[in-house]
């Protein structure tokens, strides 16, 4: 897996951009990205941490080839999810 510093800063910044879109989505929960290298690819767990409870809680796993493939993919899902939760309200 590549590292920060090896990495270009337009990479770099979509990246930002995209964790921070996820932040917004959860609000008040504190989100957590575990980024897993696996050959040729990158697993990301996003774990949500309820701030009053302080339990933790696997939202969702994506992969892609890079950090920002399943960043978007894990957007993807939660825009998905979020519009699901809709039907129920």
């Amino acid at each position: 897996m590549t590292t920060a510093t090896n990495q270009n800063s337009e990479t770099l910044l979509e990246e930002l951009k995209l964790e921070e879109e996820i932040k917004i989505e959860f609000k008040d929960t504190h989100v957590y990205f575990d980024y897993l290298p696996m050959p040729g690819r990158v697993r990301l767990n996003l774990i949500t941490i309820n701030p009053k409870h302080k339990q933790k809680f696997l939202f969702h796993t994506s992969s892609g080839e890079t950090k920002v493939e399943a960043l978007d993919k894990m957007t993807k899902h939660i825009a998905s999810h979020k519009k699901n939760l809709e039907h129920y309200t």
